[in-house]
């Protein structure tokens, strides 16, 4: 009997350990999650996180703060997406990075977006300057369309755009460089002309 009973406590002991283990683990794992989390949320926003104890109570408190579902956000959110655009001389990369911003709180309020979709959006928040490689993109099929490609096609243009801008500012200088020149010379030679009129006079 007695050593039924050591049988039975040595499991409970064993299963005791293992659990002991599991929570240890556990324990550590969510220790080093809340201090990430710590480390990436700015200094004004920790007020949001400071009473949680765990690294899920810290999620789901920064997401009830900050990611707002519903149809009214989404429709804030569509409104600034239709409302953005590039000007002529504004820089694709910043572009980007707004026009990115919005789909991801788009994304984030519950609102399911195509690649197709992003990438239709993107153009239209494009100038005149950019008709031609939208056309060029227009005629590509939509199952060899990404946003990577678009973007990176869109980036050749810029460069292209601005080499082109460059090499008129270079001709436009270089044509008053001349002007100036001729002028100068001209004026040169009206100064000795006269300078040999008072001499023979």
């Amino acid at each position: 009997m007695d050593s039924s009973y050591n049988i039975i406590d040595s499991d409970d002991a064993a299963k005791k350990a293992v659990k002991t283990k599991q929570i240890q683990d556990f324990l550590k794992k969510d220790r080093k999650c809340k201090s990430i989390i710590t480390q990436s949320v700015a200094d004004s926003h920790l007020e949001y996180i400071k009473d949680k104890h765990t690294a899920k109570e810290m999620r789901t408190a920064l997401q009830n703060t900050f990611e707002r579902k519903g149809i009214r956000n989404q429709l804030l959110l569509r409104k600034q997406l239709l409302q953005l655009k590039l000007e002529e001389r504004g820089t694709l990369n910043s572009h980007f990075l707004i026009f990115d911003s919005i789909v991801r709180s788009l994304k984030a309020s519950g609102a399911t977006l195509e690649e197709n979709n992003i990438i239709c959006h993107l153009l239209l928040t494009l100038p005149k300057s950019y008709e031609m490689v939208i056309t060029a993109i227009e005629t590509i099929g939509r199952s060899d369309l990404s946003l990577d490609f678009v973007k990176g096609k869109l980036l050749d243009e810029e460069i292209k755009q601005k080499s082109k801008s460059n090499t008129v500012q270079e001709n436009s200088t270089a044509f008053a460089g001349k002007s100036s020149y001729n002028k100068k010379k001209w004026n040169m030679s009206s100064q000795q002309r006269y300078t040999k009129w008072r001499i023979k006079v």
